[in-house]
């Protein structure tokens, strides 16, 4: 973008493209919603834990898609980990009007 050149090309999602997602969402969400909290607090930790991996990697997509300098990027990839870090910490904070 910020030399005005294409740099990729990619096809444009159907109708049923979306469909499929939707649907494949709604199948998977009964599950997901059934797991329980601690287990599914695991799984967002090693979501976190691949952010962090492959931040570097993340920050130039992120340059190369919005045209911002990677340092930009980079401080845009770091606030990811801390939203799913604290994201994390909810399951054990009890919920509803009984503790």
């Amino acid at each position: 973008p910020n030399t005005g050149q294409v740099q990729a090309r990619v096809t444009l999602g159907t109708q049923a493209d979306l469909d499929r997602a939707v649907a494949a969402a709604q199948a998977a969400q009964p599950g997901w919603a059934a797991t329980n909290p601690q287990r599914r607090a695991r799984v967002m930790f090693r979501f976190k834990e691949l952010v962090e991996a492959n931040m570097d990697a993340l920050a130039h997509l992120l340059s190369s898609e919005h045209g911002k300098v990677i340092a930009d990027s980079q401080g845009d990839i770091q606030r990811g980990p801390e939203v799913i870090e604290f994201c994390r910490g909810l399951p054990p904070i009890p919920q509803g009007e009984y503790t």
